[in-house]
């Protein structure tokens, strides 16, 4: 575990996240950690959040951060990630599962899932961060883009491992 996260815990966290940090320390921090955690895990490893989608929060948060589009913020993030540690190579499938194509409408999604009332900030945050993964799915970032709507879990289920299965990846089929 990298010593800088016992720094920026706790209440301090998203002060550090949203204001005081970098870009570049902040970029910085999340993937030479996703980096220690590809290299202690071993030849399978399924990840919620892979190196694309650390991009992109790292992007979204710049965006909020220095006021730059969601797009500059991807390409400054991305070049600044270039300069990094990288992951050993291994082979990778990132799947993106969105409820929406729409970002406006994928980020209402996103707060509608919010306990607590949320600050503009992070509200702002998650259409930034929808804008990109939009943007990324528009590049061929992700291998697999599955559009949920609003699907059942076990038919996201079948979903996934019907597109894992087409892509060479043995996946058993739910009855």
């Amino acid at each position: 575990v990298d010593a800088r996260w016992s720094q920026v815990a706790g209440p301090v966290f998203s002060r550090w996240w949203f204001e005081d940090s970098t870009t570049e320390e902040h970029t910085g921090l999340m993937v030479t950690s996703h980096v220690a955690r590809r290299a202690s895990s071993g030849p399978l490893a399924l990840e919620d959040r892979g190196l694309p989608m650390i991009l992109a929060t790292c992007a979204a948060t710049a965006s909020i951060k220095e006021g730059l589009s969601p797009a500059v913020s991807l390409d400054k993030v991305t070049a600044i990630a270039a300069g990094l540690p990288q992951p050993e190579t291994r082979h990778e499938i990132h799947v993106l599962l969105r409820r929406h194509d729409d970002p406006l409408q994928e980020a209402r999604a996103a707060l509608a899932r919010e306990a607590d009332p949320v600050s503009n900030r992070y509200a702002a945050y998650q259409e930034a961060l929808a804008t990109v993964v939009a943007l990324q799915a528009g590049c061929g970032t992700y291998d697999i883009v599955l559009q949920l709507g609003d699907l059942p879990i076990l038919d996201v289920q079948r979903l996934i491992r019907r597109h894992l299965a087409d892509v060479g990846v043995p996946a058993t089929p739910l009855p």
